[in-house]
């Protein structure tokens, strides 16, 4: 399996954790946390797309 699908299962799991966490103490501040996998989960998804970019950059100042 590869890594960045690996990596985008684990920050769901987290992410499934930290919710019902959430759900169940909600005195605890853990929205932060919750925020920033969520912001995590997002560059890995968006990579593909980085990645295209920057190769259109290279084609384009050759």
């Amino acid at each position: 399996m590869a890594k960045h699908s690996v990596t985008l299962e684990r920050i769901d799991k987290a992410l499934a954790t930290l919710a019902v966490q959430i759900e169940r103490f909600p005195s605890l501040d853990l929205w932060p946390t919750f925020d920033h996998l969520e912001q995590l989960r997002k560059t890995y998804l968006d990579r593909p797309n980085r990645l295209k970019a920057a190769l259109e950059r290279v084609k384009d100042t050759k």
